[in-house]
C-alpha cells in the first residue's frame, strides 16, 4: 500500500478525463491537512478528489474543498471504502460544489467492516443533480452504506444544500444511530440522525433550520471559512461534555469556547 500526504497545498483548476479531477488515490494510504482543494472537475466520480480504499487510512483535516464540479458523483470527494479502510473528514469545509449525480459535496460508499467520520465540519452550497436531469441527490452528502457501516456525522453543520432545481435537499442515506450535534437544515430523506435526540438540530421542508453563516472567506487560519453569524442556531450547541481532541478548529484557533463572549 502506497501513501500520500499533501499537507498546506493548493490543488486547483485540474480537469480528469475520468475520476478524481484534482486527486484520484485507489487502495493507498492518503492525508490531505491545511489545504485547498478548488476548481477541478471530473468527467467521472470526484470533482474535487476520488480516494478508494480497503485497508489502511483516508484523512481530509482542517481543509476546504470547494467550487469542483463531478459529471457523475462526488462534486466535491468520493469516497468509496471496504474490508479495513477507516476515513474521516475533520475540521473541514466543503463547500459549493456540484455533480451531476449524487452528492453534491460528499459520496461515501462504506461497506464490508470499512469506517467512515464527517466531524466538525461545514457542508453547505453544494447542488446535486446539477444539470437538472433528475438523476441525483444529496445536495450535501449522499450514503450508500449499509446499517452495519453507516457513516457517523457529529458536531457538523449540514445546510441550505440543493438539487438542481433549486429543491433544498442536504444529506440522503442512512448513518450512525450515534451521530450527535449536528445541525441539518431539511431532512431530505435519511435515518439514524433524529432532530432532537443527541443534541441534533433538524429542519423540515416546512420550516427549515438557517444555520446563519457568513461567505466562504478569510476568517483567520490558512484556508477560508463560512464563520457563523451573530444568533446562529450553531453557537453554543455542541456538546457540553465534549473534551479534546481536536483542541483547534480548522482555522487553528481553540476550539472550546463560549461563543457569545
Amino acid at each position: 500500500v502506497g501513501t500520500a500526504t499533501i499537507v498546506e497545498s493548493s490543488v486547483d483548476d485540474n480537469i480528469a478525463g475520468g475520476n478524481g479531477g484534482g486527486i484520484y488515490s485507489k487502495f493507498a494510504e492518503v492525508a490531505v491537512i491545511d489545504s485547498l482543494i478548488s476548481g477541478n472537475s471530473a468527467l467521472g466520480h470526484g470533482g474535487g478528489a476520488a480516494l478508494i480504499s480497503d485497508r489502511g487510512s483516508v484523512a481530509v483535516a482542517d481543509s476546504t474543498i470547494s467550487g469542483n464540479m463531478a459529471a457523475i458523483d462526488g462534486g466535491g470527494v468520493f469516497m468509496r471504502l471496504r474490508f479495513d479502510a477507516n476515513a474521516g473528514i475533520t475540521g473541514s469545509t466543503v463547500s459549493d460544489n456540484a455533480a451531476d449525480g449524487d452528492g453534491g459535496g460528499i459520496w461515501i460508499q462504506s461497506q464490508g467492516g470499512a469506517t467512515f467520520e464527517l466531524a466538525h465540519s461545514t457542508i453547505t452550497g453544494n447542488v446535486a443533480d446539477a444539470n437538472a436531469l433528475d438523476v441525483g441527490i444529496g445536495g450535501g452528502v449522499f450514503s450508500i452504506s449499509s446499517s452495519a457501516d453507516a457513516p457517523l456525522v457529529a458536531h457538523t453543520i449540514v445546510a441550505d444544500n440543493r438539487d438542481g432545481d433549486g429543491t433544498m435537499d442536504d444529506i440522503v442515506g442512512e448513518f450512525f444511530a450515534t451521530s450527535h450535534h449536528n445541525l441539518i437544515g431539511v431532512d431530505t430523506g435519511f435515518t439514524g440522525i433524529s432532530d432532537g435526540v443527541n443534541g441534533n438540530i433538524i429542519g423540515t421542508a416546512a420550516v427549515p433550520v438557517d444555520p446563519m453563516l457568513g461567505p466562504l472567506q478569510d476568517n483567520g487560519g490558512p484556508t477560508l471559512t463560512h464563520a457563523p453569524l451573530p444568533g446562529s442556531p450553531v453557537i453554543d450547541a455542541g456538546d457540553p461534555a465534549f473534551v479534546p481532541p481536536p483542541f483547534t478548529d480548522q482555522r487553528g484557533y481553540y476550539r472550546v469556547v463560549d461563543g457569545d463572549a
